[in-house]
């Protein structure tokens, strides 16, 4: 099974953390430098959005998902950004979540 084809099964059972991807790529065997693991992730999450298979959000105060009504790009722009802030690979709850989209779902 592809990185890919995981993590659409994992969104479309829970949501899932931008961590979550990062890990797939960081234990896959493949891939151990730190740009490159970035790289993957961005790209495979980019892949999905434009497909139209995930939605990007985070969760409110009150626990309630709120999806980003945001074009892919802006969404892209705002992981980098947020991530380069970071200085260091995401960690559980830090940067967004990823839920399959009712086109993922069918």
């Amino acid at each position: 099974m592809t990185i890919r084809d995981s993590i659409l099964i994992e969104c479309a059972e829970d949501y899932v953390g931008l961590w979550s991807i990062v890990w797939e790529f960081r234990n896959s065997g493949s891939e151990t430098d730190v740009s490159e693991v970035r790289r993957k992730t961005i790209k495979l999450i980019e892949e999905l959005l434009n497909d139209k298979l995930i939605e990007a959000g985070n969760f409110t105060k009150d626990g309630n998902f709120e999806v980003w009504k945001l074009p892919s790009t802006e969404i892209i722009s705002q992981i980098k950004a947020e991530w380069d802030a970071l200085g260091r690979y995401p960690s559980i709850g830090e940067i967004v979540w990823f839920v399959a989209t009712e086109k993922e779902e069918c």
